[in-house]
């Protein structure tokens, strides 16, 4: 993957290497910047999964997810593009199931509690943008941040979210497991014991299976 975001391909030979096919990646996206970020091959060889930061025309961050079938001396085929709301914070590619975690920051001047779309991330299902619904939002009791953590897995073969999850003010670190993401989040927790103030600072763990 190269600065312009071409993806190219080689046939390795020795001092006989040559290029064999070579397209633009990121022409499919609706943006107007974009910024590279993490590739993958699936074990089989036959489908290049390309995950990238990009600004849209509406200037929203957003992860776009680029799917291409290839195979030797071919053009690569664009299978789908699926985005998610946010900036990317990492992923990880298990057989064919592709985790994808970004970070998503809402301005809270700007909220407007009829319009959900001012508060709620979106993520891309059946072609369609999408948002969170109320049972994919996990919130603390206590909110201090104006930001998502989301977790989406991606059946790469298929081409669709097959789980997504925002947890709300959850975003100081992530760590990906074979079987498990660990999203955290610090607070401060005040408490007043014989006329004395004490202040303790806690971290939550939320745990993912996928």
């Amino acid at each position: 993957l190269s600065s312009d975001m071409d993806l190219r391909i080689f046939e390795l030979d020795g001092e006989n290497t040559k290029k064999v096919a070579e397209r633009n990646v990121t022409a499919s996206l609706d943006a107007i910047s974009v910024s590279e970020a993490e590739m993958y091959l699936t074990a089989d060889g036959t489908t290049v999964i390309i995950v990238v930061d990009y600004t849209s025309k509406n200037k929203e961050a957003k992860v776009g997810v680029m799917t291409f079938g290839v195979a030797t001396n071919s053009y690569p085929v664009l299978s789908s593009v699926i985005s998610i709301d946010g900036d990317y914070n990492t992923s990880r590619l298990v057989g064919d199931k592709l985790l994808l975690v970004s970070e998503y920051y809402f301005n809270p001047k700007g909220v407007n509690y009829d319009d959900p779309s001012t508060y709620v991330p979106t993520v891309t299902r059946d072609g369609v943008d999408s948002l969170l619904t109320m049972d994919e939002i996990l919130a603390p009791d206590e909110i201090d941040a104006s930001r998502y953590s989301i977790v989406a897995a991606i059946d790469v073969k298929n081409s669709k979210i097959i789980g997504a999850n925002g947890l709300l003010n959850f975003t100081n670190s992530v760590y990906v497991s074979e079987n498990n993401v660990y999203v955290t989040r610090e607070y401060t927790e005040r408490e007043t014991v014989d006329s004395v103030n004490r202040t303790e600072v806690m971290t939550d763990i939320a745990v993912l299976g996928y």
